[in-house]
């Protein structure tokens, strides 16, 4: 979730800049339009829903976290509310907020970064790449000793978004690079596989089938292995930002994207993912 909003972002507002059509307001705008219709019936819902099943103290607490997640900072109070006297997890119907407002810190801050550094003419991808391992060693840094805050503070997963912006980065700047690369590797995995003579038999994008397949087998063996008792995000985190990085870095010709996530139903399913979320 992180990694993909990372990469659309970025690439989004690379391409306004670059038709010299970015707009700050436009931005935001775009996002209200987005976020809050959906989000502000579920909240309404949810007001209705805990009047009836939350204990008073619980309700109390639901209507800090109404307030938290329409100003963008459930995950701090989040935070705040691990400990022995505080209410349980299954008491808190908008726990899963907290990524939302994670998504949310990082749009109102990596818009102005990437304007910035554009009219400044410094060097974005390098920029990037440091705030995203300043975040990456805060992460790990923290997991053990602060191991509630390294999960929920914006610090310790924005590199996870930052991944995504680097590849966004790669595509947008170095994508005849990126081709020509493709094509090389392809060249030699046929003439070493395949053979020479049997080379024009051979469909193309051999390597990006294989990122794709490899991407998808990383994904699947997060989905098995990492559990409620590993202390995450920390390293394990790796393992779903580099299985997403690699499918999105695969692109639409990979056999596995073209048919199963281009399938209509799959689109579908992802068109309506945030309100499915909510």
């Amino acid at each position: 979730f992180f990694v993909i909003s990372g990469y659309l972002i970025t690439y989004s507002i690379l391409e306004s800049i670059d038709k010299g059509v970015f707009s700050f307001l436009d931005f935001y705008r775009r996002r209200i339009r987005r976020i809050f219709p959906a989000l502000i019936p579920v909240l309404i819902a949810t007001i209705i829903f805990g009047w009836f099943v939350l204990l008073e103290d619980e309700y109390a607490q639901l209507g800090k976290h109404i307030a938290s997640s329409v100003g963008f900072i459930q995950n701090f109070i989040l935070a705040e509310e691990v400990g022995y006297f505080d209410n349980s997890a299954n008491t808190k119907p908008l726990l899963h907020l907290w990524s939302l407002s994670v998504e949310e810190q990082f749009y109102f801050i990596w818009p102005l970064i990437i304007y910035l550094t554009w009219k400044k003419k410094l060097n974005l991808i390098t920029i990037t790449s440091i705030l995203l391992l300043i975040s990456f060693i805060a992460n790990i840094k923290y997991i053990d000793s602060k191991p509630v805050e390294a999960f929920f503070w914006s610090v310790g997963r924005f590199w996870e978004f930052l991944s995504g912006s680097v590849l966004a980065w790669l595509v947008f700047n170095k994508n005849n690079t990126l081709l020509s690369f493709n094509k090389k590797i392809d060249n030699y995995l046929i003439l070493t596989y395949v053979g020479k003579n049997q080379r024009y038999k051979v469909e193309r994008n051999i390597l990006v089938n294989i990122i794709s397949l490899m991407g998808i087998m990383i994904l699947l063996y997060g989905v098995i292995f990492i559990h409620d008792n590993l202390k995450f995000p920390g390293n394990w985190a790796l393992v779903p930002v580099i299985g997403t990085l690699m499918v999105i870095y695969s692109g639409p010709s990979a056999l596995i994207n073209r048919v199963l996530l281009a399938n209509k139903l799959v689109v579908w399913i992802g068109l309506i993912s945030y309100p499915l979320y909510l």
